[in-house]
């Protein structure tokens, strides 16, 4: 088998359902390590049309005695709980030279429709953005004798950005609406307790009345020296 063959190919423009370009990744739950991602609605036909590439790629580079197909080529696009067809390319965040131990950060491209270079540090893409995806296939072998097989990795390499919706954050206020006639509120660090509020209230006194204590005993101190 031919595992140096690759062949890049770029989805067509549709929406991004993930994306994470920088920063840790996500898990590698086949492996160690972190991942870069990315996942994208296809139509039906585009992906009919990526799957045969991706199959005639596999025939050109495989062993006569392997299969037809792929072994993961059913998992070459898929449909999510929505219905949508899905597509997805994910890649190391680093790799590690095998003879010096030397390690490699992973950068994926990311341009504009203008083929503008974009830091993915500053366009942090989310859910929504319409765009395209670079995917880099190539061949892998598994198995021995009878059970000699392999199938198509599909890396991700770069990502073309026609529509952008930013990245809302993790903490889960991306499903509230903003609502009118509502008042501002400072940030304060969380909710504080009532007993720190007593506390508050309480230094406060302690704070007035020492103005007054100060001016009884410069009072006395002024009558003992006129009696004298």
């Amino acid at each position: 088998m031919n595992t140096k063959a690759t062949l890049d190919i770029a989805t067509e423009e549709n929406e991004f359902l993930f994306v994470t370009i920088t920063g840790k990744g996500v898990d590698n739950f086949e492996e160690d390590g972190k991942l870069y991602k990315a996942v994208q609605k296809i139509d039906k036909k585009d992906a009919k049309v990526f799957r045969q590439k991706v199959l005639e790629f596999w025939q050109a580079n495989k062993d006569a005695e392997m299969p037809e197909e792929p072994k993961n080529f059913k998992n070459i696009t898929w449909e999510n709980a929505n219905g949508d067809t899905c597509i997805s390319a994910e890649t190391a965040v680093s790799f590690t030279d095998k003879d010096t131990d030397e390690v490699t950060p992973v950068r994926v491209g990311l341009v504009d429709g203008d083929l503008n270079k974009l830091d993915p540090d500053e366009f942090k893409i989310g859910k929504g953005s319409v765009g395209s995806v670079s995917i880099r296939l190539k061949c892998y072998e598994s198995g021995k004798g009878k059970n000699l097989s392999g199938g198509v990795s599909m890396f991700l390499t770069a990502i073309q950005l026609i529509e952008y919706v930013p990245y809302s954050g993790g903490d889960g206020t991306s499903a509230f609406s903003k609502k009118e006639g509502a008042t501002p509120l400072k940030d304060t660090g969380g909710f504080k307790k009532k007993d720190k509020k007593v506390k508050v209230e309480e230094a406060d006194e302690e704070e007035a009345e020492a103005p007054k204590e100060k001016k009884k005993k410069k009072d006395k101190k002024k009558k003992n020296k006129t009696e004298e």
